[in-house]
């Protein structure tokens, strides 16, 4: 499937984009040719936009592979978009290392998959040059990828439960009446799950990622980690959402539960859509295995214990893990 619009990075302001434009002149079926963002869109009817507000390392890529394959459902093949606060530069990044895993790909569902990703990618990348990043923009885009059949179209960026509460009342006051899901882990368990991964990327080799770990542990205990403490504010995400979302159109669970059928069955009741057999043991976005010692874990409960109160002050139970966290 082609998509014809306009030559990659035509329009779209420098310097930013001029790696577009690099990519333009390159063969391959990854190049677009075409007309506008908005042109060639299918724009099949929907029912429900379901957008997730995280948290981060709290199942949403599981969430987000159970929706893709719900036969009602259709879930950006690009998970994590970033549509409001990514760097204009990361989606070519993306774009050149979609052609790379394509040009390695061998099974017709990896190449499905990723000529899939590719179209999604060069189409959103015409959205967010434009000068503003609207809901409305944000709903086009999303909703470009729903087929005939489709009840719910989902996009699935943690990040968006940062959002200030002014932006969230803009996407939660669309014609379409979105919903919204936030799961909620062990804020210690979270923190330390999100400290392996960037650890993981960081480092050069297993062996690296330890002391990596342990230094993003440090720098976040002395409070030069900005981006830490936001992605662990339960309190500021519920606050937000309370005031921007209407009730019956968030829906809050924990990650130690959410993951069964009868929670997911629930959560299909939510979007008004069929139960479907979820892939209960299928590993989720496990990072690499570096244990917490027991005074870290003791340091970092009282630096979350807000967490823990807003929490339990907001939905009125905690799940069993976060009690165990609570009596160190």
């Amino acid at each position: 499937m082609q998509i014809q619009t306009k030559r990659l990075g035509e329009s779209l302001p420098p310097p930013e984009f001029r790696a577009i434009e690099r990519l333009a002149t390159m063969p391959g079926p990854w190049v677009s040719q075409t007309a506008s963002p908005n042109e060639g869109l299918n724009m099949s009817n929907y029912e429900t936009l379901l957008i997730c507000l995280g948290a981060q390392k709290a199942g949403t890529t599981w969430l987000w592979r159970y929706l893709r394959e719900h036969p009602q459902c259709a879930a950006t093949p690009l998970k994590e978009v970033h549509f409001f606060d990514g760097r204009p530069e990361r989606l070519p990044r993306l774009l050149m290392e979609n052609r790379q895993e394509a040009a390695a790909a061998e099974s017709p569902e990896d190449i499905g998959f990723l000529e899939e990703k590719r179209i999604f990618i060069e189409r959103a990348i015409g959205f967010v040059g434009q000068e503003e990043r609207t809901a409305e923009a944000f709903e086009t885009l999303v909703s470009s990828i729903a087929t005939p059949g489709t009840k719910v179209v989902a996009e699935f960026t943690p990040a968006n439960g940062k959002l200030a509460a002014p932006k969230l009342k803009k996407l939660a006051d669309l014609p379409i009446q979105p919903k919204f899901v936030l799961t909620l882990r062990d804020p210690v368990d979270r923190l330390w799950s999100q400290i392996r991964m960037l650890a993981r990327r960081q480092a050069t080799d297993s062996n690296d990622a330890h002391s990596v770990a342990l230094d993003i542990l440090a720098r976040f205990e002395a409070g030069l980690n900005d981006a830490l403490p936001k992605r662990s504010d339960y309190a500021a995400m519920l606050r937000r959402a309370k005031k921007a979302i209407p009730p019956e159109r968030l829906f809050v669970d924990f990650f130690e539960s959410f993951i069964s059928q009868p929670r997911i069955d629930a959560f299909c009741d939510f979007l008004g859509i069929d139960h479907h057999p979820a892939r209960l043991d299928e590993p989720r976005a496990v990072g690499i295995d570096i244990p917490l010692a027991p005074e870290v874990r003791i340091r970092l409960r009282d630096r979350l214990m807000e967490q823990y109160e807003a929490v339990e002050k907001e939905l009125g139970t905690l799940p069993e893990r976060w009690r165990e966290t609570l009596r160190l």
